[in-house]
């Protein structure tokens, strides 16, 4: 007996021992790890890029051509499904809607401005596309045709015969081809007569330094900032592309980014495939709209509180960085969705880049929108606070009727 309470007391023992051994080296690897010399942030990455796309897997960035109702979507209990405006909607633009912008007088041409309805005018229903929609042709084709069942009006064929612009044939309208014209600059003598600077030839301005940048004349940013958002957002288009890998393709053609910056992200995508218009808002901290063209990109002011300048399915892909934290408590964020859904064509995509707190709120409406949506982690790890939000927005026509 005496025997075998030795055995049980080596056993006890030597546990002891081995608990404590084990405890002092995890101990010691999270020091090791913490100061830098590891090679644990190495792992996590490396699990985080295997892992993190999984979720992704069943979010569909394929064009299907076949018509369908739009689905009753589901709805959370916070947020009430939407549903289709009315088929008279199908070419709504807020800002610009005709028949409300002749009420306004038309003295000094008045009337031709925007004006954009208050709160209690704003349509709460996503804009239908008419029946029939399809993909759009891809570049160049569609530079020069466009399907009927997109833009089922022949009456710009009527008032343009003279001009001879466009002629409805089949089941397409077909668009003369333009005239290169390229305008001349003013002959100058030296750099000094060049307003703001000497401007590197395209493409390689896009991501040369802006003179804007070079003279510091853009408060917060200079030519090291300037060149760590350029390599940021390249780092933020390759982790995008992993998970829709059709970025790039020439699947989108017609790309919005609705807070710019100094232009990065678009300059990360160039392509001869697409083109990016690059928005500035009008509450930003500071206007890069400058940096912007000197990069050699388009872009323009906006208000997200109020509607965009275009027709409804404009763009192929919306891209939405930190839009609604800069949008927070300046307007609801289901009004800008909305505008979103409005201006982005059937299977189009967005990208949400954005806190966390505010994509959990924005998820809710989106779904409610019956887009499809999934959640992933910033391609820093799921400890940074930045999610993105990758959404498809499902293909839908006006309801058949008859039916």
């Amino acid at each position: 007996m005496a025997r075998g309470l030795t055995e049980n007391r080596t056993r006890n023992t030597l546990l002891v021992v081995v608990v404590f051994g084990l405890c002092s080296f995890f101990y010691l690897l999270g020091l090791w790890r913490r100061s830098g010399s590891g090679g644990g942030d190495r792992i996590q990455t490396w699990v985080n890029e295997q892992t993190k796309c999984v979720q992704l897997s069943n979010l569909n960035f394929e064009t299907h051509h076949s018509a369908s109702d739009l689905p009753n979507g589901t709805s959370s209990s916070e947020t009430k499904a939407f549903q289709p405006c009315d088929e008279q909607y199908t070419d709504y633009t807020p800002c610009e809607e005709q028949k409300r912008a002749m009420t306004f007088p038309r003295d000094n041409m008045i009337y031709r401005e925007r004006h954009c309805p208050p709160e209690k005018e704003k349509l709460h229903c996503l804009i239908p596309a008419p029946k029939g929609y399809v993909a759009p042709f891809p570049w160049p084709k569609s530079r020069d045709f466009v399907s009927y069942a997109n833009v089922p009006h022949k009456s710009l064929t009527v008032e343009k015969a003279i001009q001879n612009w466009v002629h409805y044939e089949g089941n397409v309208f077909r668009y003369k081809k333009m005239t290169v014209c390229i305008t001349p600059l003013p002959e100058v003598n030296s750099v000094s007569e060049v307003a703001g600077g000497q401007l590197e030839p395209f493409p390689k301005r896009l991501n040369a330094v802006p003179p804007r940048i070079a003279l510091g004349s853009v408060p917060g940013f200079s030519v090291q900032s300037y060149e760590e958002d350029n390599k940021l957002w390249q780092k933020h288009v390759m982790a995008y592309k992993k998970t829709n890998n059709l970025l790039g393709t020439g699947r989108y053609r017609n790309i919005m980014d609705m807070n710019a910056g100094l232009g990065s992200f678009a300059a990360a995508l160039e392509s001869p495939k697409l083109w990016v218009m690059n928005i500035v808002p009008t509450i930003a901290d500071t206007s890069t709209l400058g940096v912007i063209y000197e990069r050699g990109l388009i872009g323009m002011y906006h208000d997200w509180c109020e509607g965009f300048s275009t027709y409804p399915r404009t763009y192929d892909l919306i891209h939405a960085n930190a839009i609604f934290a800069l949008y927070e408590n300046k307007c609801k964020f289901e009004d800008i969705l909305l505008e979103m859904d409005r201006i982005l064509r059937p299977e189009g995509a967005v990208i949400i880049h954005d806190k966390v707190g505010f994509l959990v709120k924005v998820e809710k409406i989106a779904k409610a929108m019956s887009w499809d949506t999934r959640l992933a982690d910033h391609e820093g790890g799921p400890h940074v606070p930045e999610k993105i939000l990758f959404v498809v927005k499902k293909y839908w026509t006006i309801t058949d009727k008859s039916n």
